[in-house]
């Protein structure tokens, strides 16, 4: 019986001991297919991009080649700047003839002359983060492109082409004498609105001058650049 007993002892240590190994086995295996299951994670995974917001740059109006004109001083020599690249400042927007095209308003609250302001396709286009540049009315503007002078013949144009709201909008561009071919428009900075030399003189000036403009886009007279063509229609056709 003694015998008997050391057997079945000894064969219960054996189980113990083979139970044991299993479980470190079993241990291993499952830290070796953790490990490998992380890896293979590493490697499918894509890697994650952020988006980079390329900002504008501030130099394009800032380009000492191109000279900057006062407003006042284009207003009363636009023929000398024809075809030249200039830059205005404080240019006011009083009313819009089409998707790019509007009245900007040059001289001084005294004295305003309406100019048309023309975008071309990368102005028009404003930039990602606003989209399409849509004028403010009665917002001041930085412009820079270069001046021509305005035809009946080019309005005919434009207006085959689109460019017009409408053939009221078109014969306002009519009564114009000169444009400017625009490249690159954006919001006047405010450390310019007070500067010498740049026509209206200072933001007090400047809110005047938005509250007494009117947006003249019916040609009727409203005031402002519209209002002046309107009067000039109505002057025409009384003759």
């Amino acid at each position: 019986m003694a015998d008997e007993s050391g057997k079945a002892g000894a064969s219960g240590g054996q189980k113990k001991s083979s139970a044991g190994s299993l479980s470190w086995l079993w241990m291993l295996l499952a830290i070796i297919s953790v490990g490998g299951f992380l890896t293979w994670l590493g490697l499918e995974a894509e890697p994650t991009s952020v988006p980079v917001v390329e900002e504008e740059d501030p130099t394009i109006m800032d380009d000492p080649s191109i000279p900057v004109v006062p407003k006042d001083t284009l207003a009363a020599n636009k023929a000398d700047y024809v075809a030249q690249e200039i830059r205005v400042h404080n240019v006011a927007a009083t009313g819009t003839l089409g998707p790019k095209i509007f009245w900007g308003e040059l001289g001084d609250p005294t004295n305003q002359v309406p100019i048309l302001i023309r975008l071309d396709s990368a102005a028009a286009a404003g930039d990602s983060i606003s989209g399409p540049f849509s004028p403010q009315m009665g917002a001041f503007y930085s412009v820079r492109g270069r001046v021509f002078p305005m035809n009946d013949s080019l309005a005919i144009d434009w207006g085959e082409d689109g460019e017009f709201a409408g053939e009221g909008e078109q014969t306002q561009a009519m009564f114009t004498d000169y444009y400017i071919q625009t490249s690159d428009i954006r919001p006047t900075p405010a450390q310019l609105r007070s500067g010498q030399g740049q026509g209206m003189g200072g933001p007090a000036a400047d809110t005047a001058s938005a509250d007494t403009t009117g947006a003249g886009t019916d040609g009727e007279g409203d005031g402002g650049a519209g209002g002046e063509a309107g009067g000039a229609m109505a002057d025409t056709t009384a003759g």
